[in-house]
């Protein structure tokens, strides 16, 4: 087993972590805001076995189904979002900005075969503004006292190493810099690491009616 192949399956393990602590404590956080992460999760997971099975049963390359994942887990992430900071235009804004991104990609990348950078950069940047809206909400609140305890922090946390490294990332690819394959691969595992670790303590802080 080759070390991307190693790295490869600690990301996975990371994701069937979250998916799990997200089933188990289902009912502690099903009626809050933060209920969208198990579709989340499951979405993660179909894709993952999809994007297997097409790569490696059907010789097929699982593009399509990489870009499907970032595509719907994004915005339903940007819905969470919404769901904390209730700014309607930018929501709105960004789906559509997201699909257009996406459609005028279709136009000169084939779907099936390529993930998307262009998008995807403009996904991470999006993402970034929303972290950071949230992040200057909450510290003109009084929620800002027990930001320890506080769950959408946590993940947003998480999120925001994910997300800057990404764009970092993305960044170098389309300025051409090149990166030794196991560098990059172990930038990868360690955000996703993070990110799922961040989701599964969040989920794991949050309570009823929260």
């Amino acid at each position: 087993m080759t070390i991307a192949e190693i790295l490869v399956n600690i990301i996975h393990l990371s994701e069937f972590i979250a998916f799990v602590v997200a089933l188990v404590y289902w009912c502690r956080y099903r009626e809050t805001k933060q209920w969208v992460f198990l579709p989340f999760m499951v979405m993660t997971l179909i894709t993952e076995i999809s994007a297997y099975i097409l790569k490696f049963v059907c010789n097929v390359p699982s593009s399509a189904a990489s870009n499907t994942l970032i595509l719907c887990s994004s915005l339903l992430l940007f819905y969470w979002f919404y769901t904390l900071l209730r700014i309607k235009w930018l929501f709105q804004s960004t789906v559509v900005l997201v699909i257009i991104a996406y459609g005028l990609n279709i136009f000169y990348q084939p779907y099936h075969k390529i993930v998307y950078q262009y998008p995807n950069f403009l996904i991470g940047i999006l993402m970034l503004v929303y972290i950071f809206t949230y992040m200057r909400q909450l510290l003109n609140s009084n929620e800002v006292v027990y930001f320890k305890k506080i769950p959408a922090l946590w993940i947003c946390s998480g999120l925001i190493v994910y997300q800057l490294i990404l764009v970092l990332l993305y960044m170098m690819k389309l300025k051409l810099t090149v990166m030794d394959s196991n560098a990059f691969m172990t930038i990868l595992t360690i955000i996703n690491v993070v990110f799922y670790a961040s989701i599964s303590y969040g989920l794991i802080l949050s309570k009823k009616n929260e």
